[in-house]
């Protein structure tokens, strides 16, 4: 896993802001990430509404808001998904793509998923 990778985006494109990280939790399991998360930055563990909340509230405070999710949303009603909708609205968004699929694996996902699978595992949505 590019941790170390999606980490120094964070750290370096954070360098002088207020930033917030916001990582999905349905799909994904954070914790070798958060070791990488510079202390001072604060992160919500994406888990319910309370924490959608959360973010919600922080996004509002903050300039910079890094999403980290899996491609393929497994939370109850696509709640990730929309949550990144909702805190993209009215700012800039740039997608980092992480881990790519190999071509075997995308086969398998046309064949589940139909046309237009994702390409990549992980994503870093840079919210500003």
């Amino acid at each position: 896993m590019p941790y170390e990778e999606m980490a120094g985006l964070i750290r370096n494109g954070s360098v002088g802001q207020n930033a917030v990280v916001v990582l999905d939790t349905y799909s994904s399991i954070p914790d070798p990430f958060l070791q990488l998360i510079p202390p001072k930055i604060p992160v919500i563990l994406l888990g319910g509404d309370d924490s959608a909340e959360q973010a919600r509230k922080a996004a509002r405070s903050q300039p910079v808001v890094w999403f980290w999710r899996h491609t393929h949303d497994t939370s109850p009603g696509k709640f990730v998904t929309g949550l990144e909708d909702e805190l993209s609205q009215g700012r800039r968004a740039v997608t980092h793509e992480f881990l790519p699929y190999s071509q075997p694996e995308q086969w398998v996902l046309r064949i589940v998923r139909g046309p237009n699978p994702p390409a990549y595992f992980y994503q870093l949505l840079e919210i500003r």
